[in-house]
């Protein structure tokens, strides 16, 4: 009886304290419409719209208290087609410069071998962050980066990409 109350423990245990990356897959369904040209005939689509909300790559404070931060991490890349995209880890740099304390977050993009699903968009990561800020620090910027791996040569998309980054006062 008592290792069933063990077990039963154990998942709640390990869900405190993690902050875990979450991602989450950005499917989409097909709607059908139609539309008059100006000739008058009618014309028959189809469009893809996304199921869930697309999240805009951003930093988030939760909460700031004393010499504690806690913020949130969001963003999302784009897959679909003869090219994947899949969100490997969130990779946390540390930088301090005189009284500035820069926290560099570079979301690492790796490309596997295969095709997507066709109902696949792309998919949304979210991260939640803590970190004790040190004394004597007046300033802090928090970047969020997106770093592509192993990508193909002909892609438009840069390498490295800073994309979104946000300033506060320190303690």
């Amino acid at each position: 009886m008592k290792l069933l109350y063990i077990l039963l423990l154990l998942p709640i245990m390990n869900c405190f304290g993690q902050n875990k990356l979450k991602v989450e897959t950005i499917l989409t369904k097909y709607i059908s419409a139609c539309k008059q040209t100006e000739k008058g005939a009618y014309v028959r689509y189809r469009q893809r719209v996304p199921i869930i909300d697309i999240l805009e790559p951003q930093i988030n404070i939760v909460h700031q208290k004393g010499t504690e931060l806690k913020y949130q991490l969001q963003g999302n890349i784009s897959s679909g087609g003869m090219s994947i995209s899949q969100v490997k880890t969130i990779r946390l740099e540390k930088e301090i410069i005189e009284n500035q304390l820069i926290l560099k977050h570079i979301v690492m993009v790796k490309h596997p071998p295969g095709k997507e699903g066709n109902n696949v968009m792309g998919y949304n990561y979210t991260k939640e962050e803590k970190f004790k800020i040190p004394n004597g620090i007046k300033v802090i910027k928090i970047e969020l980066h997106e770093e592509r791996l192993n990508q193909r040569t002909g892609s438009r998309i840069p390498k490295e990409r800073l994309l979104s980054e946000k300033t506060i006062s320190g303690s």
